[in-house]
């Protein structure tokens, strides 16, 4: 039996769990992150959770990721701010799906593209390559490197999605929150 998940609309009360989870993902958050990720949270972020669909009480509606969006100077163009998800649910499509559904937000809301910043190759951290090749896996494209902007030699890759004109025909929405259910998948 394939483990499940749930996509929903991230509410006030996910905020403790996004910062939990995101805080437990130290080799991609720092605390300069966490800081930031707190800062969006408390500014009524917009963006979708994943919850398990674990029978047993212990476990029933963990968070096991998170996708925070925020506005750029582009009126066109939505941020992909924080996107995390739980070691333990890597590779199972949460990451995808929780992309999918802010790709048919965005394009719902007239965004022509999706845009988000990660560490670039040149800074050589390794937990960042399979970050990259999500990315570049669904559709985004590098846009430019920023040099040095993390740390020194932590270059930053800005990349870039169109959505406009998008086919969202796999993401299943229902408009009322519940929305997206996900089955385990290969490649996230």
């Amino acid at each position: 039996m394939a483990e499940t998940f749930l996509i929903g609309a991230l509410a006030p009360n996910d905020a403790a769990a996004v910062r939990r989870l995101a805080a437990s993902l130290r080799r991609w958050f720092s605390p300069a992150d966490l800081r930031a990720i707190d800062a969006l949270l408390k500014e009524n972020a917009v963006g979708w959770v994943a919850h398990d669909r674990a029978e047993d009480d212990k476990h029933k509606h963990m968070l096991v990721g998170f996708l925070l969006t925020a506005p750029t100077a582009d009126p066109l163009v939505r941020e992909v701010a924080w996107m995390g998800v739980d070691e333990s649910w890597q590779g199972r499509g949460v990451g995808t799906a929780l992309l999918d559904r802010a790709v048919a937000s965005a394009a719902a809301d007239g965004m022509r593209e999706l845009e988000v910043s990660t560490v670039a190759a040149s800074a050589g951290y390794a937990p960042y390559e399979a970050t990259r090749a999500f990315y570049h896996a669904r559709g985004f494209v590098d846009r430019r490197t920023d040099r040095d902007y993390y740390w020194p030699g932590g270059d930053r890759l800005l990349l870039r999605r169109i959505i406009a004109g998008d086919q969202m025909d796999a993401v299943v929405g229902h408009g009322d929150g519940t929305g997206l259910q996900g089955a385990s998948h290969d490649g996230d």
